[in-house]
């Protein structure tokens, strides 16, 4: 994996202690899923092509700038939300997943790796009331049924964005939702065979939008 992690360093410019940071929680990680699957045991050898660079691609594209709490619903391994947090040690990120167990192991790593920037809830999103800005979903559900599921969340300056990271379905399923999205193709900025048909989808919910 050493030589994956060296491609993920080039094409994402990132500084040796963030890459020192990723490492440690690939480790973490690794240690983790031997006692449950946090990520796919078929998979646990690609943890930086499919999982830490899939959740880093928006960084090619979006200006997180204006982002101050972020949420990273059914975040699973940890997936987008601690690879984003360790970029962005200055903003608030809330990952959510319904599986406690999951939360467990996910409290572990971020207490070992530091990340006083993180925090872990243990929930069903339709439960919850949350002002955050943007809210990161990972392959969990299609844009409707997540749009069902956070409409009590909300942003204090009444712009809610959306990070779906799916494949091209989304650009029809997005389409007669209230909602503004650009969409982008995840191969033309990482030219990785994972990522041909994967898409990201950057969308604003509209006011009143539910």
């Amino acid at each position: 994996m050493e030589s994956q992690w060296m491609l993920i360093k080039k094409h994402f410019a990132l500084s040796d202690e963030q890459i020192n940071k990723l490492q440690g929680f690939a480790h973490l990680l690794q240690e983790w899923n031997q006692r449950i699957n946090l990520i796919s045991r078929k998979d646990i050898e690609n943890i930086w092509i499919h999982h830490i660079a899939h959740s880093l691609a928006p960084l090619k594209f979006i200006d997180f700038t204006g982002f101050k709490t972020i949420a990273d619903l059914g975040t699973g391994g940890g997936f987008p939300g601690i690879p984003l947090a360790i970029i962005f040690p200055d903003r608030q990120f809330i990952l959510i997943d319904s599986r406690n167990k999951k939360i467990k192991a996910l409290e572990d790593i971020v207490q070992k790796l530091d990340l006083k920037n993180v925090n872990l809830i243990w929930s069903r999103a339709e439960l919850l009331s949350l002002c955050v800005d943007l809210i990161c979903v990972r392959a969990v559900a299609n844009p409707r049924t997540i749009l069902k599921w956070t409409k009590k969340w909300y942003s204090e300056n009444n712009a809610l964005h959306y990070l779906f990271y799916r494949g091209s379905e989304t650009v029809n399923e997005t389409q007669k939702l209230p909602l503004s999205c650009k969409h982008y193709d995840l191969f033309k900025y990482l030219p990785f065979d994972y990522f041909r048909g994967k898409i990201v989808s950057f969308c604003r919910r509209k006011k009143n939008g539910s």
